[in-house]
This record gives C-alpha cells, sequence and structure tokens, in this order.
C-alpha cells in the first residue's frame, strides 16, 4: 500500500494561481472573438465571456477561502504554542 502526501496549502495555491493565469489566457482570446465578423462566433464568445467570468470569480472566493484557513491555522498554532509555554512554565 502507497501513501500520499495530502496536499499543502502552498501547493494549492500554485496550483491555483496557474488555473487562475489558464483562465486569465482563456478571457483573453474569447475577448478577441467577441469582436469577430461572424455573428455566429461572436455570440458564443459573448455567452463564454459570462461563463469565464464566473469561473474567475469563484477561483478569486478559492483564494479568499484559503486565505482564511491559513490564518486560522497559525492562530490555532500560536494558541497551542502558547498553551504549552505556559504549561511548562506552570510544572517548574
Amino acid at each position: 500500500m502507497t501513501t500520499t502526501t495530502p496536499p499543502s496549502l502552498e501547493s494549492i495555491k500554485h496550483d491555483l494561481n496557474i488555473t487562475a493565469n489558464t483562465l486569465t489566457g482563456g478571457q483573453a482570446i474569447i475577448h478577441m472573438l467577441t469582436s469577430h465578423d461572424d455573428e455566429k462566433t461572436a455570440a458564443i464568445a459573448h455567452a463564454a465571456c459570462g461563463f469565464f467570468e464566473h469561473l474567475q470569480q469563484r477561483l478569486n472566493q478559492l483564494f479568499e477561502d484559503l486565505n482564511e484557513c491559513e490564518r486560522q491555522q497559525i492562530q490555532a498554532l500560536r494558541e497551542a504554542n502558547t498553551r504549552d509555554l505556559e504549561t511548562l512554565h506552570t510544572s517548574r
């Protein structure tokens, strides 16, 4: 049986950054197509713009959620360290 290491917050952030950059590139292509001479192509591109904007908003929310998780983890570690120090001082 192989064991896998769970992803770290940093690796998740890295993956989200790559996804966001890819999404931005896709948005740029779609924006170029919105001014296409073919009306059908332009209409499809306009619809895709809305979809990509929704994905971008969702990615932004994921970044915010991830930052909040990181902040909570740091706070929990600080509180645990404080309790450990207090225990150490009272046991002397």
